[in-house]
């Protein structure tokens, strides 16, 4: 079963202010890409829907590929020339400020962290023994000094 595109082709036209056809095969593509990558970066499938700033990263993304089929990174005109990207070969990508909209949202945080703890919540250094061998055996060792 696959999931739902996270923003719809009305989303995409009005984004590139342009007319596009609701069942546009090249819109539906690009959209749907879009949305896995959101989706793979996110760690979140939003199976129901997503909230609009993530279809707002979604639809940006999708436009990007659909203004740049070919994924270009330079153009030239005459004397002119402009470099477009320099990130995926395929031209789907998300910028930094995209990936910060994502991070919300991300259910897989990695790194370290604290947890504070008060005196009488009953994690006070001592009082919580972390195992060292299966039970019975009682054995362990406290949570912080006592």
């Amino acid at each position: 079963m696959s999931l739902p595109m996270l923003a719809t082709v009305t989303d995409l036209a009005d984004w590139l202010g342009e007319e596009v056809t609701m069942n546009d095969p090249r819109a539906i593509a690009v959209l749907r890409r879009a949305s896995a990558l959101v989706r793979s970066e996110a760690g979140v499938e939003w199976p129901d829907g997503a909230p609009e700033d993530v279809q707002g990263v979604v639809v940006a993304a999708a436009a990007r590929v659909w203004s740049n089929p070919n994924a270009a990174i330079q153009r030239s005109a005459g004397s002119f020339s402009e470099r477009l990207s320099e990130r995926a070969a395929d031209g789907l990508y998300l910028t930094d400020e995209e990936r910060r909209v994502l991070s919300r949202y991300s259910q897989s945080r990695f790194g370290v962290g604290t947890i504070r703890t008060f005196r009488d919540d009953g994690y006070a250094a001592g009082s919580v023994w972390v195992p060292t061998a299966p039970p019975p055996s009682g054995q362990g060792f406290p949570f912080g000094e006592g």
